[in-house]
């Protein structure tokens, strides 16, 4: 048997295979994956050589020619309109000098000490009062239904307001004892000793301002 040059090396080569095991119908695909292996490697060396590979000459891209013109590329950019910013600037302006106002115009001491709307803002403003003191005759009130709580409770008159403290250690009263530390803002049993939401100081510094004019 008469074998080419490249069958030659494909059976006498560095790995080649053995001719009787790519004879016959049965040994098809190993006849086919030794051709392929060995054309791959034939064309690599083919394409490295000096056929495909020329040296590069550095001097060739001076030869080439050279046109001058004008590029323009288009940026964009994000604009506001003028209007609207204008509109924009106007209302913060405004909003800002309304605060100020409102600030110079509100009464802050006017308003309550704390926030009603919570459960431990509404039982602040029932600490220290009567209604939570062991001495109240409303004993065992989770015990009882909403009709006798009512007709308990309807005995007294309840108030919010300023309420002096009433702790033994202060029965002698002195100028220090007067400060608005010695007085509680809140609910409790009765008339409260000033009614309103201004401090005591501030009661009085008016009240003699009213006095003196």
């Amino acid at each position: 048997m008469i074998l080419d040059g490249f069958f030659s090396y494909l059976v006498f080569g560095p790995n080649g295979t053995a001719l009787e095991h790519m004879i016959g119908q049965e040994n098809v695909d190993t006849l086919m994956e030794s051709v392929n292996a060995l054309y791959k490697r034939y064309m690599v060396q083919v394409i490295n050589s000096s056929i495909f590979r020329k040296p590069v000459n550095n001097s060739q891209p001076q030869d080439l020619p050279i046109f001058m013109g004008t590029a323009t590329a288009a940026i964009p950019r994000l604009t506001v309109d003028f209007t609207s910013k204008l509109v924009l600037q106007i209302m913060l302006a405004t909003m800002v000098v309304l605060e100020g106002l409102s600030l110079t115009q509100i009464k802050l001491r006017g308003l309550l000490p704390r926030n009603p709307c919570s459960i431990a803002s509404t039982m602040g403003f029932l600490a220290g009062s009567k209604l939570c003191s062991k001495d109240f005759p409303l004993g065992h009130a989770e015990h009882m239904d909403e009709r006798r709580l009512k007709e308990t409770l309807a005995q007294y008159n309840f108030g919010m307001g300023w309420w002096r403290d009433t702790d033994s250690t202060l029965t002698q009263r002195t100028e220090e004892a007067e400060d608005l530390s010695r007085w509680r803002f809140g609910i409790d049993v009765g008339q409260p000793d000033r009614s309103g939401l201004l401090s005591k100081t501030r009661k009085e510094g008016k009240t003699a301002a009213t006095r003196n004019a």
